[in-house]
């Protein structure tokens, strides 16, 4: 057995065109010369794909797509040593043994895929969708009084849910405040007494 990298005959003489085809990750082709008078099964259209003794076979496994290096001459096996399958050079390169040689690999049997059914997409809430809490409306206007302070868009100081949550928790103390969602220890120590004095005051 031994490696070759083929090309067309038009491609002889011009060295950029040799070379790209030599390069080419598919190029590689070994051609294996069978023992004189070894019975050969062809596929159909592939009666001419020999010449004479000497056969080729692409190098990238039909399988997986890796290298099939090595060539067992007393049983005329091309073996694959990624995934240990083995094809039968004397039968157009059949997979006879490992994975490549399992039936739905070969296409004897089909897969029935089963979907699962889709899910509807929950819309987003809207402010629509929420009844006025004056509360809230006071919280965001002091979110937007200390982003305009900072140089920063008011969700960087806490998003609308972080918000809605304090307005319906009515935390008046840090710790109360820091079990809402979206109050980190950083934003608690930055801004937790601002929106605490917001509530403390409403409910004052």
């Amino acid at each position: 057995m031994q490696t070759v990298f083929p090309f067309r005959e038009s491609e002889r003489g011009h060295e950029e065109e040799l070379l790209h085809a030599q390069r080419a990750s598919d190029n590689p082709v070994m051609l294996i010369r069978l023992r004189p008078g070894t019975p050969v099964i062809k596929r159909p259209g592939q009666e001419n794909f020999n010449y004479g003794d000497y056969y080729a076979y692409s190098k990238v496994c039909t399988h997986l797509g890796c290298p099939t290096s090595l060539y067992q001459a007393q049983d005329n096996k091309i073996l694959c040593p990624c995934h240990q399958s083995q094809f039968l050079a004397t039968e157009s390169a059949e997979p006879v043994f490992g994975p490549a040689a399992r039936p739905i690999l070969k296409g004897l049997e089909t897969v029935e895929v089963v979907l699962p059914p889709k899910r509807s997409r929950r819309r987003d809430r809207t402010a629509r969708d929420y009844p006025h809490d004056p509360l809230f409306e006071a919280l965001r206007a002091r979110r937007r009084e200390l982003a305009a302070e900072a140089g920063v868009p008011p969700y960087v100081i806490f998003h609308d849910s972080t918000l809605r949550e304090m307005a319906e928790l009515k935390p008046t103390t840090l710790h109360a405040l820091s079990r809402v969602s979206g109050v980190g220890a950083a934003k608690l120590e930055r801004y937790g007494n601002a929106f605490v004095e917001v509530v403390a005051g409403w409910e004052g």
